[in-house]
């Protein structure tokens, strides 16, 4: 909801978001920087998601944690974007 009130355009959010997660994410930033990946919002989703121990993933607190932060910070941006804009 947040990344839609920030494009004002509900397809392009859509769009958006999943060039982001397959695109930048997984493809590119998981294998050139595989440290950095886990911190993304699909790296702690998939810490949230996985069963068994594996050591390459956050824990599942901190995984919840990343997930919040980057909630907050979407939010926080549309909030001052919306602010700002006129209403038509």
């Amino acid at each position: 909801m947040a990344l839609g009130a920030v494009t004002r355009n509900t397809v392009g959010a859509i769009v958006a978001a999943l060039v982001w997660a397959q695109l930048i994410e997984v493809t590119i930033l998981q294998n050139l920087i595989p440290s950095l990946a886990k911190w993304l919002p699909t790296g702690a989703a998939v810490a949230l998601t996985t069963v068994g121990d594996n050591a390459k993933l956050l824990s599942p607190y901190a995984a919840a944690a990343v997930l919040a932060g980057w909630t907050a910070v979407l939010c926080l941006v549309a909030a001052v974007i919306s602010m700002r804009r006129e209403v038509k």
